[in-house]
């Protein structure tokens, strides 16, 4: 809708477009930015070279060039509007009625049979004045208690930083919806921006709750990332999905298996084999260390157990030395 500027706001031109097969499966916000995008292309005679105020009642429009993270389809739309002169402001959705009025139909009239519960009118409204639990706690969370303060001044053109994220992220992509706190991803869609107290339940939930399946961190962060957010989300999932016991005990671990060529040694003591034996014997002694040679199969038995440490001077192994004893041996000269 083209209108002049002024009190009456004076109507010279409106324009209607049927959206096809592959549009209507548009998200709410790129059908916003298309609107705008074919209404400045249908009027670029009359507004090509002025300054162009743009009335929309849709918030993520007002920040269509601030945000980082955007679809290539609306990226490609906020390049093909940045030679017009514009400015877009947000309206209230009821003041903004001869646009509402505009693109509804006309209404069907229906012959009435019965004149009972004419004049009735029954509405149903739900609405959420209140703040939620997780934007309580984000007004005084210490990740996210500037990104609030900062919307609730109106001021978008900032970007954030938190300590042991990957890259920023702009104020544009946060916005206030429901009384909760989301933030835009860039196929448009909006996502919970969740407290520090409630990540790992969100995890729990999503991992080892009634209709999980023990995912993968991958697979994991894949589903998350549809529905919430928080700064470190990456590093933690990765974490808690090391910590889960049931993981631990069923999933598949990397078998050590023997090369299927021999090894071979070309000089006396280049591998010596290394074990412990517990032999009652006469002394008391409870334990014998045995070391056997490889390319001579020359044993050694030791009486008393020295130290894993000082097994270099009866060894003398100069290449490897095979032992099952392998964290008391990563001490003195076999550490390497």
């Amino acid at each position: 809708m083209l209108s002049q500027e002024g009190d009456n706001k004076l109507l010279h031109l409106f324009c209607v477009k049927g959206l096809g097969r592959a549009e209507c499966r548009y998200h709410v916000k790129d059908l916003e930015a298309l609107a705008v995008e074919m209404a400045v292309r249908r009027f670029h005679m009359f507004i090509y070279g002025l300054r162009t105020v743009v009335l929309t009642d849709h918030q993520s429009l007002t920040a269509l060039s601030n945000r980082s993270k955007v679809s290539a389809r609306i990226l490609k739309w906020s390049l093909e509007l940045q030679r017009y002169n514009l400015e877009i402001k947000l309206v209230k959705g009821k003041t903004n009625v001869v646009a509402s009025a505009l693109s509804r139909g006309t209404a069907q009239r229906t012959v009435i049979e019965s004149m009972e519960g004419l004049n009735e009118v029954v509405v149903n409204c739900i609405r959420r004045d209140k703040k939620s639990n997780w934007f309580t706690e984000l007004e005084s969370d210490g990740d996210f208690a500037e990104v609030v303060g900062v919307l609730n001044k109106g001021d978008t053109s900032g970007r954030i930083t938190w300590p042991g994220a990957v890259k920023p992220a702009q104020i544009a992509d946060f916005v206030q919806e429901d009384g909760d706190l989301k933030m835009y991803q860039a196929n448009g869609s909006l996502v919970y921006v969740v407290p520090k107290g409630s990540r790992y339940e969100i995890f729990h939930e999503a991992h080892s709750g009634n209709f999980a399946g023990h995912f993968s961190a991958h697979q994991l962060l894949n589903r998350l990332r549809k529905e919430v957010f928080w700064p470190t989300m990456v590093r933690d999932i990765h974490k808690w999905t090391r910590k889960c016991q049931r993981c631990f005990a069923h999933n598949e671990r990397p078998r050590m298996t023997p090369p299927l060529e021999p090894i071979v040694t070309t000089k006396p003591y280049e591998i010596v084999r290394v074990d412990v034996l517990e032999l009652g014997m006469a002394n008391g002694n409870r334990y014998v260390v045995t070391i056997i040679d490889r390319r001579r199969s020359v044993r050694k038995r030791l009486r008393r157990p020295p130290s894993y440490g000082g097994l270099q001077k009866g060894a003398g192994g100069q290449r490897w030395l095979c032992s099952t004893r392998e964290q008391n041996l990563k001490i003195g000269p076999w550490k390497n």
